[in-house]
């Protein structure tokens, strides 16, 4: 049997346990969700396939038990408690890593404070309000040696894009193969394409010509405060932007949506609660230009789904991991840039892609992270990994 290490509260756990279930024999996966059920805020389908352990010190020998016994062990994610249980671990079982890019990113950006942009890093630490205690956001990843003692047991990354195995490889010094797998949307291509009308309190398009999507998080490495100041500048005032804030430091969500509130006014739409899969496809379709000013990866999710709809997509452009994660297939993704002077995005943000161009991004997508295409890459994992 495989055991599978959900580390944190995440709405990727359901999808991917569901998607093993529909795609794979359910009796060979035993999905452990390392938290207290009651404190979940995304539980899983009720299944004789999911367990829920906490871990402590009193029964860190039930998971060790559990590794030992397992044909193959994934690691979704190295957050804590994982990453203690796998550095820890004392047998010769390796178990197989699916990065994420926000439990790696600590270990790139050492200070957290360079994952933030000039304006952001000011807006947060500035003498004129209290910080948001960014630091005490990685303080959980931050372990540099139970990093390098879990890899020593890994027996490989796993991820869409061998850049990130590079990355890892390269900071970590650690010679592990990559293996092409990813991880089916919460919302995917058919519920986009048969998505209803949103609610009334999510009916962007009946005020506003355009919809633009800022950020994805409420995380300040979003880097939000740029973004606001300078669609404040832009020319028209007929858009409105949208900022999901579901989840990130309660304090910096705060902030932000009082920012984008005082540079946008009755423009500005954060959405702080979690949408169930057909509202926020129905959100997702009302958005023309998506803005990911983020230096490491995320919203990959938003960002290939609107690519499929034909939508445009900015991203960050030392934002490595996910500019390769599309432009290695073939994508086109535009660059967030200075916002004057003659490349000024601001300047070509309003016009659609051409149909060519949307109907290429519709393609590949579907050959890059269909539900079949995700299911294949497992299909080809389990066959090169078997124990």
């Amino acid at each position: 049997m495989d055991i599978h290490f959900f580390p944190i509260d995440s709405p990727f756990n359901k999808s991917f346990s569901d998607f093993i279930g529909r795609h794979f024999q359910a009796d060979d996966n035993l999905f452990v969700v390392m938290a207290d059920k009651a404190s979940l805020r995304f539980p899983l389908s009720e299944r004789a396939d999911i367990q829920y352990l906490r871990p402590t010190d009193q029964n860190r020998a039930q998971f060790y038990n559990l590794i030992h016994q397992a044909g193959r062990v994934f690691a979704h994610a190295l957050f804590e408690p994982a990453l203690t249980i796998l550095a820890t671990y004392p047998g010769k079982k390796k178990f197989l890593y699916a990065v994420w890019g926000s439990d790696f990113a600590p270990f790139i950006f050492r200070d957290p404070l360079d994952r933030l942009d000039y304006a952001t890093r000011n807006f947060f630490t500035g003498p004129e309000r209290p910080p948001v205690t960014y630091r005490q956001i990685a303080a959980e990843y931050d372990s540099w040696r139970k990093m390098n003692l879990a890899l020593a047991n890994a027996a490989g990354i796993l991820s869409l894009s061998d850049y990130e195995s590079r990355v890892v490889r390269q900071v970590f010094a650690k010679d592990l193969p990559w293996r092409p797998f990813g991880y089916s949307y919460t919302v995917d291509f058919k519920l986009m394409d048969e998505a209803g009308p949103p609610p009334p309190e999510l009916d962007f398009k009946k005020r506003f010509a355009k919809v633009v999507m800022a950020g994805h998080s409420g995380n300040p490495h979003n880097n939000h405060i740029t973004l606001f100041d300078q669609l404040a500048r832009a020319d028209r005032d007929d858009f409105c932007v949208v900022s999901p804030l579901s989840y990130g430091p309660p304090r910096a969500i705060e902030a932000l949506i009082e920012y984008g509130r005082q540079k946008l006014g009755g423009r500005f739409f954060p959405i702080t609660d979690f949408l169930p899969p057909p509202q926020y496809a129905a959100l997702l379709n009302q958005v023309d230009v998506f803005l990911l000013n983020s230096l490491y990866q995320g919203a990959v999710a938003n960002i290939g789904l609107l690519l499929y709809r034909g939508r445009k997509v900015y991203i960050n452009p030392r934002n490595i991991l996910v500019n390769s994660i599309f432009e290695s297939h073939g994508l086109a993704v535009n660059q967030l840039g200075r916002p004057d002077g003659p490349d000024s995005w601001l300047e070509n943000l309003w016009e659609e892609l051409d149909e060519e161009t949307q109907r290429r991004n519709r393609e590949k997508m579907v050959s890059f992270a269909s539900e079949q295409r995700l299911a294949d890459l497992y299909a080809q994992l389990l066959a090169d990994t078997a124990p």
